[in-house]
């Protein structure tokens, strides 16, 4: 979500050199915290896995996490 968030920032705003690509990407970073946040306060709980990209052999359920 970040990334569509920073791409859609960038072609509104066509920012210029690596500091207006940062802060691009660090204003859809914010984005998507604020519409998790939210999300978790509808549902009434994290969204959040244990599983992240340090274990990314255990996010594809097809997969077993054992082997």
């Amino acid at each position: 979500m970040v990334w569509q968030n920073r791409t859609e920032i960038s072609k509104a705003t066509n920012p210029k050199g690596m500091l207006g690509a940062a802060n691009a990407t660090i204003q859809g970073g914010n984005i998507a915290k604020n519409a998790r946040e939210a999300l978790e306060a509808q549902i009434g709980h994290s969204v959040i896995s244990p599983l992240n990209a340090n274990t990314p052999n255990l996010l594809d359920d097809k997969q077993d996490p054992n082997a």
